[in-house]
């Protein structure tokens, strides 16, 4: 898992973003002088379902799907996307941009 690899570097979460209030959450990972190596989208609703993507491959989806990596920008479309797709969609959507991702479950 990705954030295995970034807990033994040493890497923290920095910043969480609560897509779905107490069901969907968004984290960002950063390395030792804070910069964003990794993102984890958990949809704790769903049997407990979490995506792992590297920042570089987070940056890749929003612009393929929304046209901008400014997450401050697209907060809103962001959340809207999320609601409407769910964690099936989000799947999807990697797939189909060709975006590595780790998909971990607990159930």
């Amino acid at each position: 898992m990705l954030s295995d690899d970034w807990l033994q570097s040493g890497f923290t979460k920095k910043a969480s973003i609560t897509l779905v209030p107490t069901l969907i959450l968004l984290q960002t990972w950063v390395d030792l002088l804070g910069l964003p190596v990794g993102i984890g989208i958990d949809f704790e609703y769903a049997d407990d379902i979490h995506f792992e993507l590297t920042y570089k491959d987070w940056c890749m989806f929003l612009r393929e799907q929304f046209g901008s990596d400014d997450i401050t920008k697209l907060l809103p479309d962001l959340i809207a996307y999320i609601k409407k797709n769910d964690w099936q969609g989000l799947e999807k959507s990697l797939e189909q941009f060709g975006i590595k991702y780790n998909k971990i479950c607990f159930s």
